[in-house]
């Protein structure tokens, strides 16, 4: 009996597995959607604000993964300023909230 019981918990942990696999994919979609859109953005804003607009975009991102989802690929120095300005203004934050070792 406890077999059986054993096999059905596996069961139901693959399933719950798979459908938290696939919520996964679903939000990686998204959340891809959602920096294409602000690459897309990017390139129409005044030149003043396109750092900014792609320092969202492409956070926890390389630049290829940014090159494969953008509709105008960036130039190394495009992805380079967006990146350093997230090490900038998150390196700040970490320190001031103490979530991490100062960063001296």
């Amino acid at each position: 009996m406890k077999d059986s019981k054993i096999f059905r918990l596996k069961k139901d942990i693959e399933a719950d597995n798979e459908s938290l696999s696939k919520e996964n994919e679903q939000l990686k979609k998204e959340t891809l959607e959602k920096s294409r859109i602000l690459l897309d953005l990017a390139n129409k804003v005044p030149k003043d604000y396109k750092t900014s607009v792609r320092a969202v975009a492409v956070k926890g991102m390389s630049f290829v993964e940014t090159n494969k989802i953008a509709e105008k690929p960036l130039t190394r120095g495009e992805f380079d300023s967006s990146k350093k300005r997230n090490d900038q203004v998150y390196r700040i934050l970490r320190v001031s909230t103490n979530e991490d070792k100062p960063a001296y």
